[in-house]
């Protein structure tokens, strides 16, 4: 196995310092030119004046280099592909090129993958008079004849074996090996790697998928992994007894790479695993910056044109986008969102603005049920973000982080968190490893800014609490999700006239709507929400629709 040296990039040398060209004296034009051995091309150069130094390259400069110390300037290292240790060419060492190797197939490998006069290692699967069985994985059966075997191995027992034949109706026979030094060696089906967008285009053809583990979830059958890529997420189903988990060494949050069969199942893709493994080193590396970089790409908010003209916004504008993207990238990590709000009027119209964008995109992305998984919103009764409302929190997060094995979930926190009451909750969650986003209007003490990820508040834009948080909810929802505005414009109208705003910008969100909604109607509205919402305590999940 071969690497890129990270010393000098693969080239093999070091760039030690630079000095000037000697042919050109640093101009980067060629000293001397004879014309008769100018091809015509070169010649149109020469009248545009293109015509370059072949030493430095027209640059005027050359490196001055030594070869790499660190890989001895051949630019790559040689690994032992059974050891690991380095190697001078090849992809044994001396020390295991020795020993006879020993073949271990992969579980999702077929007789494509075997070779005739190879050693493998098997287990015994059952006797018959004229021979022994043995399994070299779940796939592949073949038979020692009883002529070749002196012994009678227990039925489970390991076996070293060679193949002598491979037959054209495909059955495979086998000779007992007896080995005390060797080294084994994992064979494992070599197939191109397929993205969770592509999967439809192979149902039930054997696949290559890799990605970051999400979650993970017992049932009283099969075990349910949720896989992450680049392009989305998808089940994984792996059987080992009913009920009972397989692939415990696998963790939440971990790259791995899975072989399996695509199918559809209730309407929704889910992949039969035949093998899985944890992927470590610089291909765990590697799949988890593609996955990162085609997030953060993905997780861009939209841009948008705020539904009423206000200076204040548009200078809050990138502290609204970064709130924006914070949440769409939770969304598409699979991280849980809980909104936290104060339970008045601005609280609930802010969250259920932020609620209405959520969930079509949860349900996107983690299939029909996401936001009874990955998705909360709790009143606050406080007007701040108190130990008790952290409690419920961390329980829930607890719980599902036990169950399912999700990630600790991102706290919004909308028209609460902006001063040091929020404080001792916010230690308490970020000790959990919580991340908090606070989305508010009351004037801030700037004690929990490096707390959190983001605060958006009006008064780092040189605005007041004029400027409702239902106001700045609804602009940032559209900026996840502008489809669906018409369900959420009114909202910056209920809010204002709920908390009394005498912004310019509350008449503006009022005139927007008014074809639709008379002043009564506002007024009611924030009545009818609070009363909507009074009976539910702060541990439950609230659902409001106007």
């Amino acid at each position: 196995m071969t690497t890129e040296c990270t010393a000098c990039k693969g080239t093999g040398t070091i760039i030690l310092s630079e000095k000037e060209c000697p042919d050109c004296k640093g101009s980067g034009k060629p000293k001397a030119i004879s014309l008769d051995q100018l091809s015509e091309k070169d010649l149109g150069k020469l009248m545009g004046g293109g015509i370059k130094c072949t030493k430095c390259g027209g640059t005027g400069r050359i490196s001055v280099t030594e070869p790499c110390k660190t890989c001895a300037g051949r630019g790559k290292f040689f690994t032992c592909t059974v050891c690991g240790r380095e190697t001078v060419k090849g992809d044994l060492c001396e020390s295991c090129a020795k020993k006879p190797l020993v073949h271990v197939l992969s579980a999702e490998c077929d007789t494509r993958e075997l070779e005739a006069g190879k050693v493998y290692e098997g287990k015994v699967q059952g006797h018959a008079n004229f021979g022994v069985f043995v399994d070299l994985n779940p796939q592949i059966r073949g038979l020692i004849h009883s002529s070749n075997i002196s012994f009678l191995p227990e039925i489970g027992d390991k076996i070293f074996v060679e193949v002598k034949n491979i037959a054209q109706n495909g059955n495979i026979e086998l000779l007992p090996k007896s080995l005390k030094e060797f080294q084994l060696i994992e064979v494992e089906k070599q197939l191109p790697r397929r993205k969770t967008t592509e999967l439809s285009k192979y149902l039930g053809k054997l696949v290559h998928l890799s990605g970051e583990v999400i979650q993970i979830k017992q049932t009283g059958g099969p075990t349910i992994f949720t896989i992450s890529d680049e392009d989305g997420t998808v089940q994984c189903a792996a059987f080992e007894k009913a009920g009972e988990r397989a692939y415990p060494e696998i963790k939440s949050e971990t790259i791995v790479k899975v072989i399996g069969e695509p199918s559809m199942r209730n309407g929704a893709m889910q992949v039969e695993i035949r093998a899985m493994k944890q992927l470590w080193g610089g291909d765990a590396t590697g799949i988890k910056e593609q996955i990162e970089s085609a997030i953060d790409k993905r997780a861009e908010p939209h841009d948008i044109q705020f539904l009423v003209k206000s200076e204040v916004l548009e200078k809050l504008k990138p502290r609204m986008r970064n709130a924006a993207k914070l949440i769409r990238k939770a969304v598409f990590k699979s991280r849980p969102i809980i909104i936290r709000h104060h339970a008045d009027a601005d609280g609930i119209t802010s969250a259920i603005a932020i609620e209405r964008a959520l969930l079509p995109l949860l349900r996107e992305v983690g299939g029909s049920d996401a936001d009874r998984h990955f998705y909360r919103r709790s009143p606050s009764k406080a007007p701040f973000y108190e130990l008790e409302d952290v409690t419920k929190d961390l329980t829930f997060a607890l719980e599902d982080q036990e169950r399912f094995s999700q990630k600790m979930p991102l706290v919004v926190l909308m028209d609460n968190g902006a001063t040091e009451e929020d404080m001792p909750a916010m230690k308490q969650a970020i000790i959990y490893g919580v991340e908090i986003l606070v989305i508010d209007h009351h004037h801030p003490d700037g004690t929990i800014d490096s707390m959190v990820l983001e605060h958006v508040n009006p008064a780092y834009a040189g605005g007041d609490f004029g400027i409702t948080t239902g106001m700045i909810g609804t602009e940032i929802a559209r900026m996840i999700n502008p489809d669906i505005v018409e369900e959420i414009k009114h909202l910056p109208a209920v809010s204002a006239v709920g908390d009394r705003s005498a912004a310019p910008e509350a008449e503006l969100y009022k005139l927007l709507v008014a074809d639709k909604y008379k002043p009564e109607d506002l007024k009611n509205m924030p009545q009818i929400t609070l009363c909507a919402t009074s009976w539910c305590p702060s541990t439950a999940s609230t659902r409001w629709r106007n």
